[in-house]
């Protein structure tokens, strides 16, 4: 396989000529998390004889082999389902690895497997007398193999021959090449500690180019982005500009990004990206808390003209107003959050997604999100008016009767420092960040320190020209965040006015 650019040793691909199709593997992040109700996709339990050193894991899983969701008539033949198959060699074990061979032409054999991608991973090569790749590829011979990696991390966004061809059938004629933007482009914050933690900027490199190629993408007339793109030829496949799914971690991460690591690029990226969608997206009166007009709405549009594409909007969506607050929008995070909880409170959870002119749902499920507590809590940390601890307590005790089990953890793990003063998160000294996952991570300055400022020179040259130090203030300068004067911390964050009208919008009175 040819290289990549120097500066990434090990790296491998086949495809330099396409600016997207070295993120085809990219695609498992939107395959790994269907669109389903909770326990919809049964559990993918390790296949193989025992003791074989090899072990066949489809992508797609939930707690239980048993916990299916209504209509699902074929949980027991999970693997029909899977998106792309794994099948890990355990490189160290040298007295097995014919038996793993003989198990993987087996599983290649199996009809129901025909046309699935499979990705072969060489696991445990950092012991001694592990097989290294060459060696790999030998020992499972007469495979189709292109690349044999150890790195499960970097293997699953860039072994893009052994994900995209199956082994001996080769590129299927019907093989799905679409991606959602967020399941292509949001992989910076993970990969980009992982790169600076190691001090190897592969990871992050690859990350960051996969965000560049989308970004690339945009049209040239609104500045928006499409949900689904096709990896092979870079045309939008879904024109859908919104902030729901399919692009809401794409614009979290741009700006999760800069306050993790500090690069001017990401931070502009997103200010274009927030300004198209004041521009286009927004709907109703320009300030939140004055004036005439309706609340302020995000809307679904097309990308190219920014015209209506419909009338719903999805339980993602609410991780806005917590970004929002991330950049100091405060006033314009309140009046949005207030829209979704509004909603919360007319069901008890926020229906997947939302048709606000119907004021009804359009699709009834709640798989448990965590934005709207993760916007709870950076709200309640901007303002500390207490109002927005009743509503953590309303969503909690909503938690408690509606969705009570061992799913919830993740909303919990958002819930608890809102309601803990003492929680280690406000106490250590350090600032903490959530992903987009709702897991914790620390806002070191250790990760803004680049151990590789010459992997990208040209790139470094054209920041440092775009973005002076007033530029960035203006968007991300702490004195927005004290727009919300004190006397308003312990009345209502919207005057009982705009309250009212927001719970007539949804059918709450």
């Amino acid at each position: 396989m040819s290289g990549r650019q120097p500066a990434a040793p090990g790296l491998h691909t086949a495809h330099q000529g396409n600016p997207l199709a070295d993120r085809q593997a990219v695609s498992l992040h939107l395959h790994s998390r269907p669109q389903l109700p909770v326990a919809a996709v049964c559990h993918s339990w390790p296949m193989g004889a025992g003791g074989s050193g090899g072990k066949h894991v489809p992508v797609a899983h939930t707690d239980s082999p048993s916990s299916c969701w209504p209509g699902m008539a074929n949980c027991g033949h999970w693997e029909l389902r899977a998106a792309v198959q794994i099948y890990m060699v355990d490189a160290a074990d040298r007295e097995k690895i014919e038996a793993s061979r003989n198990e993987l032409h087996n599983l290649l054999d199996k009809p129901q497997l025909q046309g699935i991608p499979v990705l072969v991973l060489g696991n445990k090569r950092d012991l001694p007398n592990a097989l290294d790749e060459k060696q790999l590829i030998e020992k499972i011979s007469n495979l189709n193999i292109n690349d044999v990696l150890g790195n499960y991390s970097l293997t699953l966004i860039d072994a893009l021959d052994t994900l995209a061809v199956n082994l001996k059938k080769g590129v299927p004629p019907d093989s799905n090449n679409e991606t959602c933007t967020a399941g292509a482009g949001s992989l910076l914050v993970e990969f980009g500690i992982l790169s600076r933690l190691l001090g190897d900027s592969t990871f992050e490199w690859v990350a960051r180019r996969a965000v560049k190629a989308l970004w690339s993408l945009r049209s040239n007339d609104t500045g928006l982005l499409g949900n689904v793109v096709n990896i092979q030829t870079g045309h939008w496949v879904g024109k859908q500009s919104g902030l729901g799914a399919g692009l809401d971690s794409f614009y979290e991460y741009l700006l999760k990004s800069y306050i993790l690591f500090g690069e001017k690029e990401d931070l502009e990226m997103f200010n274009d990206a927030y300004r198209s969608i004041q521009n286009y997206l927004r709907r109703g009166r320009e300030a939140c808390n004055e004036g005439e007009g309706d609340p302020p709405l995000y809307v679904n549009v097309n990308m190219f003209s920014g015209q209506l594409m419909n009338t719903w909007i999805d339980s993602l969506q609410a991780f806005f107003p917590g970004l929002q607050v991330l950049i100091g929008d405060v006033e314009d995070a309140i009046c949005l959050h207030a829209f979704y909880y509004a909603i919360w409170k007319r069901y008890g959870a926020l229906p997947e997604r939302y048709n606000w002119q119907l004021q009804a749902p359009d699709v009834l499920f709640y798989p448990l999100r965590p934005e709207l507590v993760e916007s709870t809590y950076l709200l309640y940390q901007a303002t500390k008016n207490p109002y927005y601890l009743h509503v953590g307590m309303d969503i909690l005790q909503s938690l408690e009767k509606y969705a009570k089990d061992k799913s919830v953890f993740k909303v919990l793990t958002l819930l608890s420092p809102l309601f803990d003063e003492e929680n280690p998160v406000h106490k250590s000294g350090n600032k903490y960040m959530f992903t987009t996952e709702g897991h914790i991570v620390s806002v070191d300055k250790r990760f803004r320190d680049s151990l590789w400022q010459d992997t990208f020179p040209e790139e470094e040259e054209r920041n440092a020209e775009k973005l002076k130090p007033n530029e960035l203030k203006a968007m991300n300068s702490s004195s927005n965040c004290n727009r919300v004067p004190d006397e308003r911390r312990y009345l209502l964050p919207l005057k009982s006015i705009y309250m009212r009208q927001i719970d007539q919008m949804v059918g709450l009175i």
